[in-house]
């Protein structure tokens, strides 16, 4: 403990836990009222040596020599099992098993399929659960919309312009269409 900070006549140490050794700051030690050039010190666990910074995913670790500060591995944080369940470690003691990893491990092509698919169907329920009307309604006056369009001399794009609650059953209707035949290219 040979360098020495001196702030504000106080003089500034390390304080590390005694278990895991981690800095866990400084505190300025005031002058002793009694004794010249010594100060008033905590009994145990500290250091005048200022560790520095610990880099990103590291931690300040004092040897049990208690003669340096070393950089350990933070493994505080959340890890993921190997069945890509998250895991939170809260302590430096805590075991970390050697099948876990700090991102999520992907996922296999058969449960990208599988994902992909429930979020087609989720997509293509919301999309019906807006729409004005059920299915088979919509199909049904998109197929009077056509007789009557036809009837009166009009084209399919004409009557898509012309009129606009078809124009937005028809968009519906492609919309889910084409989820559909995403779900079934997976399929």
């Amino acid at each position: 403990m040979s360098n020495q900070t001196i702030i504000d006549g106080n003089l500034r140490v390390w304080i590390f836990d005694p278990d895991t050794r981690e800095n866990v700051g400084c505190i300025d030690c005031q002058p002793s009222p009694e004794e010249e050039s010594e100060w008033i010190k905590p009994e145990s666990n500290f250091t005048t040596d200022d560790p520095g910074q610990a880099p990103s995913g590291k931690y300040n670790y004092r040897n049990s020599e208690n003669t340096a500060w070393e950089l350990h591995d933070d493994t505080r944080g959340i890890w993921y099992k190997s069945d890509r369940s998250p895991i939170k470690v809260n302590s430096l003691s805590d075991a970390i098993a050697p099948d876990w990893t700090r991102e999520p491990l992907p996922l296999s092509s058969a449960e990208q399929k599988a994902a992909q698919l429930v979020k087609l169907k989720a997509d293509i329920a919301e999309i019906e659960q807006k729409a004005i009307m059920p299915r088979g309604a919509r199909e049904a006056f998109i197929a009077l919309c056509r007789q009557q369009a036809t009837a009166a001399g009009l084209t399919e794009p004409q009557l898509y312009a012309a009129n606009p609650f078809y124009k937005g059953l028809k968009d519906t209707d492609a919309i889910a269409t084409e989820l559909r035949a995403q779900i079934r290219a997976l399929s």
